[in-house]
């Protein structure tokens, strides 16, 4: 499944994909209304870290939402922003210097930010059966053109559940993306001639048994190199239940 479809990749650099936290969440009936944390900007897939924390300073993250129920049909809007005080990469290439015995070394720029806005909502609902039901998800982002290689980020699926009768355990979805990358990391490296990315999927996910599902998948991608051909990914997923 491609990442660009669940997660807002404009979150680069700051924060990364696992990492120490700490913070206050308050959490309603129906889930986190808001939250306020401390990260440490480190992405530590394999240690823990404590002995190295907060050594590239750290990323403030703020997170609001609010839930709503319009035309009886649940539905919220997140506002989810973070900013890091650390030093990160510049991809702007006036900063960039050759150094003997060392080559090309890199600019650094400090502080980074992002901000994005996720809407989920369910459209529809059978009021004779709650597992059948239509819903929309977006997010779109916007961060540092300067320290992140996307300068902003979108993306929009619907999910279809129990739509077909009879098949009221199997599901359905389609989704798009679009990747805009930053002007200084196209800029870069003119040579590669790199473009925005985008991309689609569709999915069915059949209940053979109540315990077995099998999805097939489709995905289309445009990829950033423009001498690249676009991708055509097929794929068939089984799933056990124990």
């Amino acid at each position: 499944m491609n990442t660009s479809m669940m997660v807002p990749l404009n979150t680069v650099p700051t924060l990364p994909l696992i990492f120490n936290a700490a913070g206050v969440i308050k959490a309603g009936e129906r889930g986190v209304e808001a939250a306020a944390l401390i990260v440490d900007p480190e992405n530590i897939p394999t240690t823990s870290n404590l002995d190295n924390l907060f050594d590239n300073s750290s990323t403030i993250v703020g997170v609001g939402r609010i839930y709503t129920d319009f035309g009886c049909l649940p539905g919220s809007h997140t506002v989810l922003g973070t900013y890091a005080t650390g030093d990160y990469t510049s991809f702007d290439r006036n900063g960039w210097s050759f150094q003997p015995g060392q080559g090309l070394v890199a600019a650094e720029s400090t502080g980074s930010w992002m901000a994005s806005y996720i809407l989920q909502q369910t459209l529809w609902r059978d009021p004779c059966d709650e597992r059948r039901s239509i819903d929309l998800s977006s997010t779109w982002g916007f961060s540092d053109p300067e320290t992140s290689p996307y300068e902003w980020t979108a993306n929009v699926s619907m999910e279809g559940y129990g739509l077909v009768r009879g098949r009221e355990d199997d599901r359905m979805g389609a989704g798009y993306f679009y990747m805009g990358l930053s002007d200084e990391f196209k800029n870069l490296l003119p040579i590669l001639a790199l473009d925005d990315l985008q991309g689609m999927e569709i999915y069915y996910n059949a209940a053979v048994t109540p315990w077995f599902h099998l999805t097939a998948d489709l995905q289309i991608v445009e990829p950033a190199l423009g001498r690249r051909d676009t991708a055509v990914v097929l794929g068939l997923r089984g799933k056990i239940d124990l």
